[in-house]
């Protein structure tokens, strides 16, 4: 068929429709997608283009070997531009699939020249041309004269920084906004991630920013507000650095706005139980170091206002806690009205019983008022948690052992009511008994603190069960682990603990089959990985036993039993038991309706992570 163009545009408009794609190979990584480009890329490498066979009117094919399998993927080329891709795999209808990536790779790499020969260069024997005709070209142009083979081209870019590398920045504009504007998700986190880094020009900009940089990590579905930490982590520490240069460049007011807006942000946050406590943590933590670091820079006057403006603002919001803006102040201020206020705000803390900052308050006396006034302070404060800290730490050092039990024990009789200071003084404890190699001691203290359940891995049955003794060993564990023995329900953590030291699971079976149902459902939870199937065997057991002896099992109930067998041995096992086992239990409507629903009740979770 002839086609008779009136003008090059009607051609152009024809071949468009023919042809849906226009890709230059001479930058055609461009246009494919990163995984067939670099799967490509690979298959060129290993051989695995075998020969290249010219098809006429700019066609080309290839036998590619991939996957054990035999593909042809075929292009349509004019002048050096790939009009049309196909390829026997079928993966990439509208684009250049990795078979084709290889091809074009081989084409480019002057191992197949004039198009037409085999992998081992030899070329395939043909007839002699007919008188008129020669050897088939790629291109419906005239002959040219040969050329030299193409020197080989680098290596196609492999990961995003390579693209973006060569991508020139105007192109990389462009792009960037074209999507912002058709994807919303794309542009709220565009912004928030560059929105914020324009020059600062006061602290109230800057108060602004990081609000508005926080609310653009915070999404919310219906009544629940996800945080998106690690966005906001990134973002925060960036702005760590800028008031760092703030600092630096003696802009003082502009970092003390950003480690106080960080700070308030992160502990506001902090307020709210749905969100992750670490990351917060860590924010509040870095702003509150970077706001006392400024008391090592040469302060002006202004500067030092605006900061004791804030600790008053801060006092007298929360006077029983103290804000880095009262730390920061206590450590620049000087005699008289300054020094008289801040001893105020200080003293506050050893009012409501936090000892936190007392450090602090007792480096100001002695900086301010001098060594006689920081001892005078001590004397009177003698009993609080820090200084007998610090005369447990002074005992320690010059190994009066006695001196160190004494200040301990007191900081444990005074200290008790909160787990963290328990665990503290009961540490302390075991570090001087531990000094001394008294190992009946530390044994004494590891069961007291089990019973007391402020057992630590410093204060642990598994670091001193060698030095009790097997014999020992075996009659406390036991007697830990026994509810009969202790008076009450054994402690889930302390049960399976104890057994694991010795990974001693057959044990922990043999008191497991002690207890009803609801029990051994939360105390095996150790055997869900190390002993799955003996454990699943004794929860199909129980649960046989319960139905026949009718226990007063939920629904609900047996959706958490069902749960825990299929973490054992598979979804499709547990409903397989469940089904056989009404027909042993024939009298149970709540078996019989759980089993109606047993798909639904077992929809949400994925099991393959467990078996």
């Amino acid at each position: 068929m002839v086609f008779l163009w009136k003008n090059a545009r009607e051609k152009d408009k024809a071949n468009a429709e023919i042809y849906p794609m226009k890709i230059p190979l001479s930058e055609f990584e461009l246009h494919v997608k990163p995984e067939p480009l670099e799967r490509g890329l690979s298959i060129f490498e290993r051989g695995q283009v075998e020969s290249i066979r010219n098809l006429g009117k700019g066609a080309v094919e290839a036998v590619v070997h991939d996957g054990g399998a035999v593909w042809h993927p075929q292009l349509t080329i004019q002048n050096d531009v790939a009009l049309d891709a196909q390829c026997t795999c079928g993966e990439a209808p509208d684009s250049i699939c990795r078979h084709g990536a290889a091809l074009i790779f081989a084409l480019q790499s002057g191992d197949f020249p004039e198009g037409i020969t085999t992998r081992t260069g030899k070329p395939p024997k043909e007839k002699a041309p007919a008188k008129g005709r020669g050897r088939p070209k790629l291109e419906e142009d005239a002959p040219k004269a040969k050329k030299a083979p193409a020197p080989k081209k680098a290596k196609p870019p492999k990961t995003p920084a390579d693209i973006l590398a060569i991508v020139p920045h105007d192109e990389l504009k462009a792009f960037v906004l074209t999507e912002s504007q058709q994807h919303k998700d794309f542009a709220i986190r565009l912004k928030a991630h560059f929105g914020d880094l324009m020059p600062a020009t006061s602290p109230a900009d800057i108060k602004k920013r990081i609000q508005e940089m926080v609310k653009a990590a915070i999404t919310v579905k219906g009544k629940t507000k996800k945080l998106n930490d690690a966005q906001l982590t990134e973002r925060a520490n960036e702005w760590l650095k800028e008031g760092e240069r703030f600092a630096e460049n003696q802009e003082y007011l502009l970092a003390f706005a950003t480690a106080e807006n960080l700070y308030a942000e992160a502990k506001e946050l902090l307020r709210v139980t749905n969100f992750v406590e670490d990351p917060l943590i860590l924010i509040a933590n870095k702003a509150k170091q970077l706001m006392l670091k400024l008391a090592e820079y040469p302060l002006p006057e202004p500067v030092r206002a605006e900061i004791f403006k804030a600790a008053h603002a801060s006092w007298e919001k929360h006077y029983h806690t103290i804000f880095p803006h009262i730390l920061l102040a206590s450590k620049i201020c000087q005699a008289g009205t300054e020094f008289e206020g801040i001893e105020k705000m200080l003293s506050t803390v050893l009012r409501n019983y936090n000892e936190a900052h007392i450090e602090h308050h007792w480096a100001m006396i002695r900086r301010v008022k001098g060594e006689e006034a920081a001892k005078a302070f001590r004397q009177k404060h003698q009993d609080t948690a820090y200084f007998i800290h610090s005369d447990y730490e002074a005992a320690l050092a010059k190994g009066d052992f006695d001196a160190a039990i004494k200040a301990a024990q007191k900081g444990q009789a005074r200290f008790n009511i909160y787990p963290q200071d328990k665990i503290l003084w009961a540490e302390l404890l075991d570090g001087i008994y531990e000094a001394k190699g008294d190992n009946e001691a530390r044994i004494r203290l590891a069961l007291e603190a089990y019973r007391n359940n402020v057992a630590t891995s410093k204060v642990s049955l598994r670091n001193i069960a060698q030095l009790a003794g097997k014999e020992r060993w075996e009659m406390e564990r036991t007697r830990l682990a026994d509810p009969i023995a202790v008076k009450q329900s054994p402690d889930p953590a302390v049960f399976t603990y104890l057994f694991g030291i010795d990974e001693d699971w057959a044990g922990m079976m043999e008191y497991l089959k002690r207890y009803k149902l609801p029990r051994i459902l939360l105390l095996g939870q150790m055997l869900i990985k190390k002993d799955p199937d003996n454990y699943a065997s004794l929860l199909q057991t129980q649960l046989e036993e319960a139905l026949k002896s009718k226990s007063r099992l939920t629904e609900w109930d047996l959706k958490d039993v069902a749960v825990t067998i299929a973490k054992c041995i598979g979804k499709e096992k547990t409903i397989a038991f469940f089904k056989e086992l009404a027909t042993r239990v024939t009298y149970s409507m709540t078996l019989e309706a759980f089993i109606k629903n047993i798909d639904r009740h077992m929809a949400y979770y994925d099991f393959s992570i467990w078996i």
